[in-house]
């Protein structure tokens, strides 16, 4: 039945408008298919169309590349495909050549069965595997590669390599190393560390795969290629699929806050999103957190969550973000905050936002003031001798006095540590985190799970060579 009412407001037709908008994207996006022949109530199940294996033989600690092709009926679903294995997770799964485990009946054989998992939508999975032989030989060298997502980014990675001795005690001198991040960008460094952000290519499916190469060559022209398959998730598209939303995208720069000679902290930002039309800004709020809140109450108190904060519309749009329309390219600008004259130690703003289809848009990005520099009145005392010499020998490879959490991940990564590892493996204290979480979330260095630490050896009188760490 057809009600003869009629929508008498403009808020309920655009409401009703966006609905029928929605649904009609939903319905474009999911189109119905005649009859599948396997589904559930959440997805449909993935037909694996191929398991290509590299090599059908390799060496003991030889990499193995298996590469994955699967699809949903009428490649309806194929935007949630993902795949896990022991490799690794991705359509690309690394697995390295080594001694096959004897069975139930004590037998070995010398063929390796990896089990492999393929997931659609709702996590509906079909399961398959990958076989190869393994050889009676070994590799001389292994490159090994290990990456973590840098602080205060989206998908913005670090990246090292390490190169092993594995079948010779000779050492494979490499004097520079080209870097494949598996989505059209070659670099070429001097030192086994790389940094790739894959966020401009995030939005096609609910997980990205991509494969990472990392080739060293040595004076000679030598080459070792070690590789790691790397899995993203996309936000973007989970938000656009699931809630009729358009996310925008931030990139900062710097990525942590820096705070100049005056006290004035200067902050750049890019703004972005896979819209193919530009979308207009509606609304812009903000979120203000002062230096004497953190301080007032006391972490993980139910006051530390509202006390403190206030909200506000930001009248003028156009003041903070210089416009009001942002491109599917993106828009760039600048703020500052000088910490001498504001008691902020930060703003949370907020975008909200229509596409030219009708769909929700929402951001959201943050200015903030540094940590509070370490003092003898902020400390842990340090009584881990180890984690003495590990500081020490960080500020001499880096040449700084004050070394960063991400440093000392970093160097302990590339294997700069190895030699001051205790002979036995050694718990650390209990208490060493729950101060290292509270003082830095009390010093404004904490958001959104984003932290980070820096850590200093100074002399503490009255005890000659008695040292200490700051968290910052």
């Amino acid at each position: 039945m057809i009600s003869k009412n009629p929508l008498k407001t403009r808020s309920r037709r655009v409401a009703a408008a966006a609905l029928v908008l929605c649904a009609a994207v939903l319905f474009l996006t999911l189109p119905p298919v005649a009859a599948p022949a396997v589904k559930d109530s959440e997805g449909l199940q993935p037909i694996i169309d191929a398991v290509e294996v590299e090599k059908p033989e390799v060496c003991l600690g030889e990499e193995n590349l298996v590469t994955m092709h699967a699809h949903t009926e009428g490649n309806t679903e194929d935007g949630y495909l993902h795949y896990r294995g022991g490799g690794g997770t991705g359509r690309f799964l690394v697995y390295r050549g080594e001694r096959p485990e004897p069975d139930a009946s004590g037998k070995t054989s010398d063929t390796i069965t990896q089990p492999i998992g393929t997931f659609g939508r709702g996590n509906v999975a079909t399961f398959t595997q990958a076989s190869y032989r393994v050889k009676d030989c070994k590799v001389d060298h292994k490159l090994l590669l290990k990456y973590a997502l840098l602080p205060n980014t989206i998908a913005e990675f670090g990246f090292s390599a390490r190169l092993i001795p594995f079948g010779t005690q000779a050492r494979f001198n490499a004097v520079r190393y080209e870097w494949d991040f598996g989505d059209g960008t070659v670099v070429n460094t001097t030192e086994p560390e790389a940094t790739h952000d894959f966020t401009d290519h995030l939005q096609a499916h609910l997980f990205e795969s991509f494969l990472v190469t990392a080739t060293a060559i040595d004076a000679s022209g030598k080459r070792l290629v070690g590789r790691t398959g790397v899995e993203l998730p996309s936000h973007y598209f989970h938000n656009l699929q699931t809630n009729c939303m358009v996310t925008l995208l931030v990139r900062m720069t710097p990525r942590m806050p820096q705070m100049d000679a005056n006290g004035v902290v200067t902050q750049s930002y890019r703004l972005w999103h896979f819209d193919p039309q530009p979308i207009e800004v509606t609304a812009l709020f903000k979120r203000e957190v002062t230096v004497e809140s953190l301080y007032a109450n006391p972490v993980g108190s139910a006051s530390h969550k509202t006390g403190g904060l206030h909200e506000e519309t930001v009248p003028d749009i156009r003041s903070i973000l210089g416009t009001t329309v942002i491109p599917p390219s993106g828009i760039e600008f600048t703020l500052k905050l000088d910490t001498k004259q504001s008691p902020l130690a930060a703003i949370d703003y907020h975008v909200e936002g229509v596409t030219s289809t009708g769909l929700r848009v929402r951001g959201q990005f943050p200015l903030m003031r540094p940590p509070i520099p370490p003092t003898r009145a902020h400390h842990i005392p340090i009584s881990d001798p180890v984690l003495k010499a590990k500081i020490a020998r960080a500020q001499e490879l880096t040449g700084h006095e004050v070394i960063t959490a991400e440093d000392m991940a970093r160097l302990e990564k590339q294997g700069k540590f190895d030699d001051l590892k205790p002979a036995k493996p050694q718990p650390a204290p209990p208490q060493f985190l729950a101060p290292l979480a509270a003082f830095t979330r009390a010093h404004g260095g904490f958001r959104s799970g984003s932290c980070t630490a820096t850590l200093r050896i100074i002399p503490s009188p009255p005890k000659p060579g008695r040292s200490i760490y700051h968290i910052l």
